[in-house]
């Protein structure tokens, strides 16, 4: 009996130290796995800590870069709004006087009687050019313009970017006198007759006190070229120059659009303030146009109040200017406003010649004429009187396959005339030409009549 309670205790003794060795390798297992465990935790931990700094650097720089852009946008916004401030001035420095002249008949300012025959095969396409008429606005229901308007989408004449409609009225009136000048409509009886038989586009920058806006110039130049207009008239000024209003220019003279740009009356020399005169040196597609007097006895004197120097291309009639005002009346007008659509008008011939912008501008340059030199003031390199006859013979020269030298800043060279030029315009031509007031000095040839389409400042 005590043999088998011995046995028995043996086999309990073997079996709880056996539960004992599992006991103690389970044990042995459990925390080599907890050690593990915890090694793979402490892992993942500096992994997580390491992916969070790299999330955190990324965030960061994220968020220097939203930083920085922001700061960009906010800049460019203020420089834009810098930029709308810049006064765009001389459509309030216009002498004008309302007479009615609604029964008159004004002569036509260039005299094309000997190329009629010659420019007839060009009135069609001449139709199909567009002038758009960067101002304060086109009287679009005129008795003399209405059937000269551009019309474009919805019926629309054009846009008034001020008001941000389709309503192009003219209120202050300036606009609508460069239109006429321009091309008021041929042979209907009525007023005037404009330089062009093109369609006018109306782009109102420009409210009713003659303020106007440089962000609005943008977007009309925009609008512009979008729907086709070849030339474009300014009669607007600005003292300092906007990175926009220069980047406006640059982008419509890169498609072969033609500018003209009124000097200003401010009688002085234009420097490199003057905008948006200064650009014609850097946009071959545009000119600088002063202004003359027609009336004697200061014929083809430069005005008294004439901007004038190195970068003015040419000067055109501006004194006591006969054009259309708003509601269908008519009056005259002073000023390098009213000179500018002349040059205008006569681009808008030559742009029905199928003329390269560059060429258009070219013979516009090689056509002008002296000014006498009387005045020592104004002894500034810069361009003559335009020659308008001479413009569409240098335009025929150059469709021709033939060349013509343009005299610029004073550089004096020989200009290259078609074969039947005067023999007083070649005489003349050789001479360096400048913006100078004369003294009685007659300028033969010359195709501008004393009564002519030109809206020009005059302060």
């Amino acid at each position: 009996m005590s043999a088998d309670i011995v046995v028995v205790l043996a086999i309990f003794l073997t079996a709880l130290g056996a539960l004992h060795l599992l006991h103690k390798a389970a044990v042995m297992t459990f925390r080599t796995a907890l050690d593990r465990l915890e090694k793979r935790l402490a892992k993942v931990h500096q992994e997580a800590k390491a992916c969070s700094a790299t999330a955190e650097g990324r965030q960061e720089k994220v968020v220097a870069q939203i930083n920085e852009r922001i700061e960009a946008v906010s800049s460019h916004l203020a420089t834009l709004e810098s930029q709308q401030s810049v006064v765009l001035r001389a459509l309030t420095q216009v002498q004008q006087d309302h007479k009615s002249f609604q029964s008159d008949k004004a002569q036509i300012m260039i005299d094309l009687v000997e190329q009629r025959r010659t420019l007839q095969q060009y009135v069609t396409r001449m139709k199909l050019i567009i002038v758009a008429v960067f101002d304060s606005g086109v009287d679009d229901q005129h008795e003399d313009l209405r059937d000269s308007m551009w019309t474009g989408p919805g019926g629309s004449h054009g846009y008034n970017f001020v008001g941000d409609s389709t309503d192009v009225s003219d209120r202050l009136g300036h606009g609508t006198h460069c239109a006429g000048t321009i091309a008021a409509h041929r042979n209907n009886g009525k007023g005037i007759t404009g330089i062009a038989e093109a369609k006018l586009m109306s782009l109102n920058i420009c409210d009713d006190s003659g303020a106007c806006n440089v962000l609005l110039v943008f977007r009309a130049f925009e609008y512009a070229l979008e729907h086709g207009a070849r030339i474009s008239s300014h009669s607007y000024l600005a003292d300092t120059g906007a990175a926009l209003l220069e980047e406006a220019y640059k982008n419509a003279g890169a498609t072969g659009h033609v500018m003209i740009f009124a000097a200003g009356n401010d009688n002085q020399e234009i420097g490199t303030s003057n905008y948006p005169c200064t650009l014609s040196r850097l946009i071959p597609t545009s000119v600088c146009v002063t202004h003359v007097n027609l009336d004697e006895p200061d014929k083809y004197m430069l005005a008294k109040k004439a901007n004038y120097g190195p970068y003015v291309d040419m000067a055109a009639p501006g004194i006591g200017v006969l054009s259309t005002l708003p509601n269908s009346e008519y009056g005259y007008m002073s000023g390098s406003s009213m000179a500018a659509p002349h040059v205008a008008g006569v681009a808008g011939v030559l742009a029905s010649m199928n003329l390269t912008g560059e060429d258009i501008i070219r013979a516009l340059r090689a056509s002008v004429l002296p000014l006498s030199e009387s005045n020592t003031k104004f002894l500034k390199d810069g361009g003559g009187f335009l020659n308008a006859r001479q413009a569409v013979m240098n335009a025929l020269t150059l469709l021709n396959g033939g060349q013509v030298t343009t005299r610029r800043w004073g550089s004096e060279t020989t200009q290259v005339l078609p074969s039947g030029a005067p023999e007083s315009e070649s005489s003349t031509s050789v001479s360096p030409t400048r913006t100078v007031p004369s003294s009685g000095h007659t300028i033969t040839n010359v195709l501008w009549t004393s009564v002519v389409l030109l809206l020009i400042f005059w302060a």
